[in-house]
């Protein structure tokens, strides 16, 4: 979700992020060759300590794209979650998660140590398991309402609406940074909102100058789908049944 964002705006950084996929593939592969016996303990150690330099450096790089991302839509976020929640006094936030702590506030000068040490840490569970257990495909993103984990203490209702407006969050930072909004698609994304939720996400969608389409198997749709420059069309098997508009 977040390296979406971070190539939309910067697509030169889908570069750097397909080299840290293959540098952790290669990874990847010299300890699963250690656990399956094809190679000695030295010839893994030597192994990882040639391609670990290359590692840790994109390691850092993503790491610190996607706190930089992740910092500057938070206050949209908020901004979006409100408005699809229709309470101004919700307390959402998020959390980059690393290192079993939220990292998303530290300067980006400790991430290299943090890195450092629990490649050190965990070099021997690393060789144990076969797999990489450091880097940027182990953290998390971690939302938070009322302070909560909303994998936990959320329903699917609210789930649904905070991976919505963060989504939105993206799209408003998008205009920002390149002066017009992305053309947006979003499938199914009313079935678990109630219908307070469906009539201001879709009213927030209409303040949004670009083309949108949004799917649904839900028939009765709601009036909010009526607003001026709406059009609903009917697909069954592939083929357009109806247009209105």
């Amino acid at each position: 979700m977040v390296d979406e964002l971070i190539v939309t705006i910067d697509p030169k950084q889908l570069q750097m992020i397909n080299d840290f996929k293959k540098a952790l593939k290669t990874r990847n592969k010299i300890l699963k060759d250690f656990l399956k016996g094809q190679s000695t303990k030295k010839q893994a150690l030597d192994l990882l300590e040639s391609i670990n330099p290359i590692f840790l450096k994109l390691c850092i790089t993503l790491t610190e794209m996607r706190i930089k991302a992740i910092r500057n839509i938070r206050l949209d976020f908020n901004t979006a979650m409100r408005n699809i929640s229709k309470d101004q006094n919700v307390d959402i936030s998020v959390e980059y998660q690393a290192f079993e702590r939220n990292i998303l506030d530290l300067e980006f000068t400790v991430f290299r140590d943090l890195h450092v040490q629990r490649l050190q840490e965990l070099r021997e569970a690393e060789l144990a398991s076969g797999i990489s257990l450091v880097g940027p495909h182990k953290h998390e993103i971690v939302f938070l309402m009322n302070r909560k984990d909303s994998r936990f203490f959320c329903s699917q209702g609210q789930q649904r609406a905070i991976i919505l407006s963060f989504k939105m969050a993206q799209i408003v930072y998008h205009r920002k940074t390149h002066g017009e909004y992305p053309v947006l698609m979003l499938d199914d994304v009313l079935s678990e909102l109630d219908d307070q939720k469906r009539n201001a996400l879709i009213a927030f969608l209409h303040d949004i100058k670009t083309q949108i389409f949004i799917t649904s198997t839900d028939l009765n749709l709601s009036d909010s789908f009526r607003l001026e420059g709406s059009s609903v069309i009917g697909i069954e098997r592939g083929q357009i049944l109806n247009l209105k508009n």
